[in-house]
């Protein structure tokens, strides 16, 4: 029944496993301190990511497909007006009560050159996933050209995730889709492999 109810379809596999390991597991979870934050609530590094996002689409997206050269850069999260309700609220795909974890499903959508960009502000600690190979794997030049801004809202909302998550002390497991989906757990190894990140990620 918990699955049928989750967005991401491609995730179930993962969901599965993790019931096993903490059957208290949850979906979608949304902390009070998990939101896209205004102007005036931005940390210094918030500030700076957003910043070089806006001025990577003002030098860049004329680069892309049309639809991606019609994102008008001053606007990505510009106007505090715009950033209220839902469209505020950030998620944890999965957290685990039992170890008091967060878990992320990154996707091939999640690993683009925009994404590569929010890492230069990233401390060299206090992260629980390998930032150096998120990098690499964002390297290879994928997007998404619709709607237009997506891959550089995208990036500054995954990168409040990190920063907010290392801010509150709630470790932050990130894990690539392609190495934990369904086809990957018909490996017994892939559990193996997902109970050490686990354990590593909070300890």
């Amino acid at each position: 029944m918990i699955a049928r109810r989750m967005k991401g379809k491609k995730a179930l596999p993962l969901l599965d496993k993790l019931q096993t390991i903490d059957p208290t597991v949850r979906f979608e979870e949304r902390f009070d301190w998990l939101y896209l934050p205004k102007s005036h609530e931005r940390i210094k590094l918030e500030a700076q990511i957003l910043a070089a996002l806006q001025e990577d689409c003002r030098l860049n997206k004329d680069q892309y497909t049309n639809k991606k050269r019609n994102c008008e850069w001053q606007n990505i999260y510009a106007n505090d007006e715009n950033i209220k309700g839902i469209s505020r609220i950030l998620e944890f795909d999965f957290y685990l009560p039992k170890f008091h974890i967060a878990i992320e499903f990154d996707e091939l959508q999640h690993f683009t050159r925009e994404r590569q960009i929010t890492f230069q502000f990233y401390p060299d600690y206090g992260f629980h996933f390998d930032v150096s190979r998120w990098i690499e794997l964002c390297s290879m030049g994928r997007y998404d050209q619709d709607p237009p801004c997506r891959d550089w809202q995208r990036a500054f909302r995954d990168a409040i995730r990190d920063l907010r998550a290392r801010e509150n002390k709630l470790p932050l497991l990130r894990l690539y889709s392609i190495e934990f989906d369904e086809d990957s757990f018909t490996r017994s190894e892939t559990y193996d492999k997902l109970v050490c990140e686990i354990e590593n990620a909070t300890h």
